[in-house]
């Protein structure tokens, strides 16, 4: 059901439906074009918004007229022309809306060759003035352009936060002291090198990240430098055995996986350590990768696993069994 309204004079409001002003939150009659241009203001609301806004409209930009460029000269000087005996100013021109040189030309005053320099004075005003208001400026096309750019930036600049008299405005200094814990694991493919992967507000949640990217971290395995082939995990012992190859190798349980890992990438791989055959832990001891607990049970050195430069420091010379220790006669 349509309603019509009138509201002062003029053509009635033809509404669709009632709804509340969005200003007032008087009930108001919708018009099918306020509708489509989801308009809800009433009425009232919108004259009171339409005379604000006229109140605070700038004034319009003068309009620019015939078909030349003038550019007046930065000084307002009369100049006296003893042939026409008349007085002019100085000022550039050139066709618009074009890219040509600006050429030199003259605006005669018309003031004579008895006019005093007051008169000269107020006729060069009074012509600059009126070219002025018909648009013209005393600088050029490309001036002006890079005016306006300049502005646009320092315009730009003044609107940051990090300019201006105060740059710490609605910015409090406070101190918090709170604990971190950092994933770092270290790099299989570089001695002395470490893989981070964030920093997590309580331990849970950094065991399950380091988990993943432990997992992750073991399989990076460079392949054997004279078969090509990758070593593979057999009950937790990295193993390099082939009929093929004459690098074989096995590094003992002892080692972590990712240690494994690291050895065989940095050692192992390129047969630095030649026909290793099946290591030991007191091997890898003596190599300085390693170190032996109270009850004889070595462990992985994890000093030595995250900088392999540091196992020279742990070097240590095997017993050799004498021969009837071994049963020899």
């Amino acid at each position: 059901m349509a309603f019509k309204n009138t509201i002062g004079p003029g053509r009635p409001r033809i509404t669709l439906r009632e709804i509340p002003c969005s200003e007032c939150g008087t009930p108001y009659g919708q018009t099918a074009s306020e509708v489509s241009k989801k308009l809800t203001r009433c009425p009232s609301c919108k004259k009171a918004v339409k005379t604000t806004k006229n109140q605070l409209k700038k004034a319009p930009k003068p309009s620019i007229r015939g078909t030349l460029e003038i550019v007046l000269p930065g000084r307002r000087n009369g100049f006296y022309d003893s042939k026409k005996g008349d007085w002019y100013i100085r000022v550039r021109v050139r066709k618009r809306n074009t890219d040509e040189e600006l050429k030199a030309d003259r605006i005669y005053l018309s003031v004579g060759s008895t006019a005093t320099p007051e008169q000269v004075s107020a006729a060069v005003t009074a012509t600059c003035a009126r070219l002025e208001m018909s648009g013209m400026s005393s600088m050029s096309k490309e001036q002006r352009a890079a005016a306006w750019k300049r502005r646009k930036s320092v315009h730009a600049t003044a609107r940051k936060w990090n300019r201006g008299r105060d740059k710490d405005l609605g910015i409090l200094k406070r101190t918090v002291s709170r604990v971190i814990y950092k994933v770092v694991l270290p790099d299989p493919l570089v001695d002395g090198k470490t893989r981070r992967f964030g920093s997590y507000p309580t331990r849970d949640e950094a065991r399950k990240v380091r988990n993943v990217h432990y997992k992750q971290l073991e399989t990076e395995l460079v392949p054997c430098a004279f078969c090509g082939v990758k070593p593979t995990f057999k009950n937790s012992m990295l193993t390099h055995f082939s009929g093929a190859c004459k690098n074989r190798v096995q590094i003992p349980s002892a080692v972590r996986k990712l240690f494994q890992t690291k050895l065989w990438n940095l050692v192992f791989s390129e047969g630095k350590w030649a026909n290793a055959g099946k290591l030991t832990g007191d091997e890898l001891y003596a190599a300085g990768y390693m170190k032996r607990g109270i009850s004889g049970r070595c462990y992985g050195r994890s000093d030595v696993e995250w900088d392999f430069s540091l196992a020279k420091n742990y070097l240590r010379k095997l017993e050799t069994p004498d021969d009837e220790e071994i049963g020899f006669e």
